[in-house]
This record gives structure tokens, sequence and C-alpha cells, in this order.
């Protein structure tokens, strides 16, 4: 090939490679020019969207989470009511003679705890306190003695007596031992029949009001008999005052005749 044919095919290849060149320019300017950024109306748009969406998705969670502890709640009485039958079966059907919960107004330090007689039942040890020397000292929460809504400070019951739920057929029990002079037995005895023969009020429920959801009045109880686990539709402690079988008051012996003369 000679010089001219030589040349002439350089200029094509150099025509060609700035067509090229142009063409590639083109696009890029075309790709730039269709890429628009965010208009601070949009973004603002944007962000309303997904606040709004937090705002639906953050109380749904929170429902969630409340519902999760109403459930792990109720299967804490349910373990309670395995061994309140347990405790029946060595003790003549008879339900435990023990204080009530959450009420130091009617608790007496030197009456048994609940927790005491159905922790061997239960094969757990009961609550201790942070600081056994410390009269004060808050319980440490265990299984299943504790609510695991009962967590509040300002709404607890666990942390201050070791348990979360109020013991109701206690409270009737210290309410029947005024008229018949104290007599403890005769108390157990009166209450437990009043409980077999059925009522409307648990045997342990929530000592406050932890699992409002819905309509529903907040607090699980324990019931007797086939001792399921159900919603609280009463006041218990209402209940009880009102249900204490009337019992006649014991008349005190009459007085010594007098020795003769």
């Amino acid at each position: 090939m000679d010089s001219s044919g030589a040349w002439a095919g350089w200029r094509r290849l150099l025509v060609i490679s700035r067509a090229n060149s142009e063409n590639v320019s083109a696009l890029r300017q075309r790709a730039r020019v269709g890429v628009r950024a965010f208009t601070l109306i949009e973004l603002l748009v944007v962000i309303a969207i997904i606040a709004v969406l937090i705002g639906l998705l953050v109380p749904a969670m929170a429902g969630v989470r409340s519902y999760v502890r109403s459930v792990k709640c109720a299967a804490n009485l349910r373990s309670f009511g395995q061994s309140f039958q347990m405790y029946m079966n060595n003790n003549k059907d008879l339900l435990p003679n023990v204080r009530p919960f959450y009420d130091p107004a009617i608790s007496s330090t030197t009456d048994p705890a609940l927790l005491d007689i159905l922790a061997s039942y239960m094969d757990v040890k009961p609550p201790q306190k942070e600081n056994p020397d410390d009269p004060d000292s808050k319980y440490i929460p265990v299984d299943p003695f504790f609510c695991p809504s009962d967590r509040k400070p300002e709404d607890e019951a666990g942390l201050s007596l070791g348990i979360s739920y109020e013991y109701w057929p206690g409270m009737m029990m210290v309410f029947a031992e005024g008229p018949l002079l104290g007599d403890k037995s005769k108390a157990q005895r009166m209450v437990s029949t009043y409980w077999s023969q059925g009522t409307n009020i648990p045997v342990l429920s929530d000592a406050k009001v932890w699992h409002k959801l819905g309509g529903n009045k907040g607090q699980n109880g324990l019931y007797y008999g086939d001792w399921h686990v159900g919603e609280v539709d009463i006041t218990p402690r209402d209940q009880v005052e009102n249900s204490v079988p009337t019992i006649p008051v014991v008349p005190p012996p009459p007085p010594a005749p007098p020795s003769g003369p």
C-alpha cells in the first residue's frame, strides 16, 4: 500500500474515533440532565410518611408486648393451680390458711405466707430479698411469683411483698375468724367449702390492674376446680367482703354459779 492509501485509512479511523467520542459525551450529558435531586417539599413529604408509619407501628408493638406479658402472667397462675391441687390432696381438700398479700393492714408477720407453703409444691425456692439483713430491702423477682407487668415503682407489689398475686381465700379467712372467735381451723374449713361450691371470685389474681387490653378489667385470675386462668370481671375485695357467709357468734360461756354459803 502506498503512502496516500495509508494516510486515507488513518483519516477514516480518526473520524470514526471522534464521532464515537462525541456520542459518548452526548450520552453522558443526557444522563446528567435526567438525574434530578429531591426538592425540599418532596423530602418533607417522605419524612411525614415515615413519621405516620412509626406512629402506627409503635402502639401496635406496645400492644403486642403487653399481650405477651399477660400470657406469661397466665402461665405463672397455672403453675399455682397445680400447686394448690397438690396441697389440697395432702390436706383434706382444704385451701391453705395463710395471710393474704398486698394488704399490710390485714396481713400479720406471724402468720405463714403463701409462697412459703406452696414453694415445696412448685419445686422452686421462694423469693429472697436483695439484702436479707435489711427489712426494707426489695425482693428479687423470680418466676412464677412475679407478674412480668409488675415492674413500675408506683405500681409494684412483688418487690415489696415477694409475690405479685393476691390470695383471696386468705382474706376471706381473716374476715371469717371474727365471728368464729379467732378459730383458724373452722375459718379454713368454711372458706374452703365456700369455694368448692362454686364462686366467681378467683383463688389468686393480679394484685393490681396490669393487663388493661381493650375493654377488659385488666387482671388475670386463677379459678378453683379446673384451675383455669381467665379475666377477672369483678372487684375481688368487695366481693370477698360481701360474700363472707353469716356465722352466728358463739356466745361466751355463762358465769359459774356462786359457791355455797
